[in-house]
Formats: structure tokens, sequence, C-alpha cells
């Protein structure tokens, strides 16, 4: 719903990166405003009877007011993978519409390219992978790890216990064998 709210909101700017997302998720509502739309020119009659149209008053209203953001987010998106927005135009020429639908459905350029940045953080497969650069901690603020490490002297030499049914090696401090369920016998 963000995407086709976002488009509405660049009304008339043709200019910038869209993504694929951005492309098929405000088509996806289009056309749901669309159907819900023309269920309810049919169910309240909202159609001209001197004027063959196939779609009702409502419809068609929303149709021409959308006109403007549909068309500029399909620039968009050809500006995503650095084709212009010109072919926008071509889609409805019969073989040249399967190339359009190519370049709406393709992954688009992961860096910088002639029409701008991405509009989002995309990850890319194969890319170069993203760099943080951290800053030296100062010498005041140095954090002393020690690792902590049982204690293996040779007055407390660590016990290991078997289970008396399946011979299975115990954890230390448990109750039952976590192989067989055997319980353990405390010494």
């Amino acid at each position: 719903m963000q995407y086709y709210i976002k488009a509405f909101k660049n009304y008339c700017n043709s200019s910038g990166r869209a993504t694929r997302k951005e492309l098929w998720l405000f088509f996806l509502f289009h056309f749901l405003v669309i159907f819900i739309l023309a269920f309810l020119d049919g169910l309240f009659g909202f159609y001209s009877t001197s004027i063959p149209l196939d779609y009702g008053y409502m419809t068609i209203a929303y149709l021409l007011i959308s006109i403007c953001p549909a068309a500029c987010v399909q620039i968009r998106r050809l500006h995503d993978v650095n084709k212009a927005g010109t072919w926008w135009l071509l889609f409805n020429v019969p073989l040249v519409s399967f190339y359009v639908l190519y370049l709406y459905l393709k992954r688009g350029d992961p860096g910088i390219n002639v029409y701008g940045a991405p509009s989002e953080q995309q990850s890319y497969e194969g890319s170069a992978p993203i760099v943080q650069v951290y800053e030296p901690i100062s010498e005041q603020q140095t954090i002393q790890y020690q690792p902590i490490v049982p204690d293996m002297t040779i007055n407390n030499p660590p016990q290991i216990r078997y289970c008396r049914k399946c011979g299975f090696e115990l954890i230390v401090g448990s109750e039952f064998c976590s192989k067989c369920g055997t319980a353990v016998i405390k010494d």
C-alpha cells in the first residue's frame, strides 16, 4: 500500500528510479481499486445509457486521475534499468511490448546510473559487499576480555562418567542419560 501512496505523492515526478517491487505493488493496488470501483458502478448503476462505455463514471474518473502516477512509476522503473522513459510509449506496440515487459521484470542497476541512485537499498548477488569502517577504540576505552576457562588443575580433574545401561558419556550434573533416559546414580 505504501508504494501505491508513494506513486500518488510523486504525482507527476518521472525523475529518479523505482524498484520492481514499487511498480508491481502499485499496479496490484491500482487494479484492485479499478475492480472495486467497477463493482460499485454496476451495483449503483452509474453507467451512461447514451454513450456505450465499458466502465462506469466512478471508474472513468479514477482512471483519469491515475493516468499520470501510473505513467510516472513506469518511467521511473525504466530508469532503474538504465533505459529512457520513452520506452514506456512503446508498450502498446505488439512485439516491442514483450521487450518493455522484460525491462519491467529485469533487476535494476545496483549502483548509480544516468538517472541517479537506486530508490532503495537493494542486495544484489555477485555485487561487491558493503564494507563498514569502524573507528579504533582509544586506549582508555579498551575492553579487557578474559575468557572463562574451567579450573583444570591437578587437584580438581574433570570427572567423566558413563551411563551404566548404554555406556553413553553423561553430561556433568545431569540426572538422566541423554541417550537412553536411565536415571544417574549419584556417588
